[in-house]
């Protein structure tokens, strides 16, 4: 299991998407909207045996 903490360090809410690569598995995807000040986590359950994740983080600001 992988748990990602992030936290929101700005003065608006934010949206961010997560996208997990851990080869022989499916590329697992989430998102989260995180409010200003708090911290969020996303949790990656393996399905199989792994060795190395990448995960890309991508953030932008909501309205």
């Amino acid at each position: 299991m992988l748990v990602v903490r992030l936290t929101n360090n700005t003065e608006q809410r934010v949206r961010c998407r997560l996208r997990y690569d851990a080869p022989p598995q499916s590329t697992f995807r989430s998102s989260l909207n995180i409010n200003p000040g708090r911290t969020e986590q996303s949790v990656f359950r393996a399905r199989r045996k792994w060795f190395a994740v990448v995960v890309e983080v991508n953030c932008e600001a909501r309205p």
